[in-house]
């Protein structure tokens, strides 16, 4: 994922097909950033890569994964958030974010960039 105020967005296919563009919303929240993704159809389980804590709240067909971001940690783009998520057929599409260098006025959007490599 790639946080930006412009309009970037990547197509992203899956065996052949063009799967969703997959975009977040974030917004301050209590002094933190809180960015929320509308996930692809289907079932999945999220496994971040490191102790960001993640909620993911289900709506059929597609759910929500929702996290907080300190301002400190928002600001670490040589340090991009990764985080994978695992389908009920163990289908594995790994993900990064990287916060802008500078705190957004208001609302900003959230694109999502898929890592590629060597998942199933």
């Amino acid at each position: 994922m790639f946080a930006c105020s412009g309009s970037r967005h990547l197509e992203t296919r899956l065996g052949g097909r063009a799967m969703e563009d997959l975009r977040a919303e974030a917004h301050k929240v209590d002094g933190r950033w809180q960015v929320e993704l509308l996930l692809p159809a289907g079932r999945w389980t999220v496994e971040p890569q490191e102790g960001q804590a993640c909620d993911l709240l289900p709506n059929e067909p597609r759910a929500t994964l929702r996290w907080k971001v300190a301002p400190d940690r928002w600001a670490q783009q040589n340090r991009p958030f990764r985080f994978d998520l695992v389908g009920a057929s163990g289908l594995r599409l790994s993900f990064s974010v990287i916060y802008p260098n500078s705190l957004p006025g208001g609302n900003a959007m959230v694109d999502v960039w898929r890592v590629l490599s060597g998942g199933k």
